[in-house]
């Protein structure tokens, strides 16, 4: 089932559910599953903002490290066709490891130096 969605009366903003953490090796992974409500840019973004505990607006443009259209045309469900099984995108953002696949986003923080 996948992840609900809430509107947020104070700002009108759509809550995303939060990701489930999973252990991957020593990192802390966080996996959260499409649920066709968003296009997947904005996934990714509202994604990484819980790992990091920040508001998504916080975040650097994700259009610097990556062809958010291409991200979209990719993973995009909205379409009613289904996802592209043999696409996985990977590439760093704000801090985090991101993999992006067709039916859901891994987020694991990259480990600060210090």
């Amino acid at each position: 089932m996948p992840p609900s969605t809430a509107q947020d009366e104070s700002s009108g903003a759509d809550s995303v559910a939060p990701a489930r953490a999973i252990l991957d090796g020593d990192a802390r992974t966080h996996q959260r599953e499409f649920d066709g409500q968003a296009r997947p840019a904005i996934e990714v973004v509202n994604a990484v903002a819980e790992v990091a505990q920040t508001d998504p607006l916080d975040l650097p443009p994700l259009f610097d490290v990556v062809d958010t259209g291409a991200l979209n045309a990719l993973f995009d469900r909205s379409t009613g066709s289904p996802p592209q099984s043999e696409f996985r995108l990977v590439f760093e953002y704000a801090d985090h490891h991101v993999v992006v696949e067709p039916e859901r986003i891994q987020v694991t923080p990259i480990p600060r130096d210090g």
